[in-house]
């Protein structure tokens, strides 16, 4: 579908660049109006070399290690290209579910950084991300934010583990673990 709105260019520049497919191999394009995209970024997961090579970039199987690999390029393009939001298009995806929730997860990982005692950046990290599928259209909402609390949740546990002990005593270590579990009536003696 990409293909034909851009009249066989994307096609022909992917085979221009040599793009196989290969796991993180990428090849970005401006659609220059054609796509409601500013940029289109094709990115090979290593899957699928009986496809089409464009295809073949866009599919994601539920792997971990590789959507974890996938997920952190993606993030690190977005923080090159200073892009506040993001879309992830998959052309084909066997289990979606547990794809979108992995990849929601690994997003929020990747977008984590520590910075508490450092002057905020002149311009902010990339903040909103949007995971959607072109194919399948169906898919649980509630992967979507499953992953995205799990994310959540670990860079919690990350900023957690980065904080001096003159920043969090064990004292205000309850206490923050204690604002965490109000909202699931947990009680934390």
């Amino acid at each position: 579908e990409l293909d034909e709105r851009l009249d066989g260019q994307l096609s022909a520049l992917l085979s221009a660049e040599g793009f196989r497919g290969k796991l993180s191999q990428r090849v970005s394009i401006t659609p220059l109006g054609r796509l409601p995209y500013r940029r289109l970024v094709i990115m090979g997961s290593g899957q699928r070399k009986e496809s089409a090579p464009w295809v073949a970039a866009c599919r994601a199987e539920p792997d971990p290690i590789r959507l974890k690999r996938i997920a952190f390029a993606i993030m690190n393009m977005a923080r090159q290209w200073k892009v506040h939001r993001l879309g992830v298009v998959f052309a084909s995806v066997r289990e979606p579910d547990q794809v979108l929730e992995r990849l929601a997860e690994f997003l929020q990982q990747a977008a984590y950084r520590f910075d508490k005692h450092k002057l905020p950046p002149a311009e902010s990290y990339p903040k909103l991300v949007q995971v959607r599928f072109v194919e399948p259209t169906r898919y649980s909402p509630s992967a979507l934010e499953r992953g995205q609390i799990i994310g959540q949740e670990c860079n919690t546990a990350r900023q957690l583990v980065n904080l001096s002990p003159a920043h969090l005593h064990p004292k205000a270590f309850v206490e923050r673990i204690r604002e965490q579990a109000a909202p699931l009536n947990l009680q934390i003696t």
